[in-house]
């Protein structure tokens, strides 16, 4: 995802938030400014696949779950209400976009990113 209008305080500070819900077992994968404007590439994971936050598909993953990434996304929001998230093809800043679910699987066997985790 990339993160716009924001700095690195910022973003640590909405993981720490973040981690008071899923035991500290969220982090980021990859975390760089990609220039000098306030913009970041960021991704999140999780120290333990078996612990809270962790996405699931026909096994365990490393990856941070759609609930984790949405806490996130809203702790951000709260400590800096101008920052603007792009991910998935969608824009999520103040104004919504964020919690909006998205469907992964096939057509015969839709599955919600929601569904993909045991939060």
């Amino acid at each position: 995802m990339i993160i716009k209008n924001t700095i690195i305080e910022e973003l640590n500070k909405a993981m720490e938030l973040t981690n008071q819900k899923y035991d500290d077992n969220i982090i980021f994968n990859r975390c760089e400014a990609i220039n000098k404007k306030g913009s970041f590439r960021v991704t999140l994971r999780v120290k333990d696949s078996k612990g809270k936050g962790a996405l699931i598909r026909d096994r365990r993953t490393i990856n941070a779950c759609w609930h984790a990434h949405g806490d996130f996304f809203n702790n951000l929001l709260k400590i800096n209400n101008m920052i603007e998230i792009s991910s998935y093809g969608k824009t999520i800043n103040s104004n919504g976009g964020n919690w909006q679910e998205i469907i992964k699987g096939s057509l015969l066997n839709p599955i919600y990113l929601s569904e993909c985790c045991e939060c």
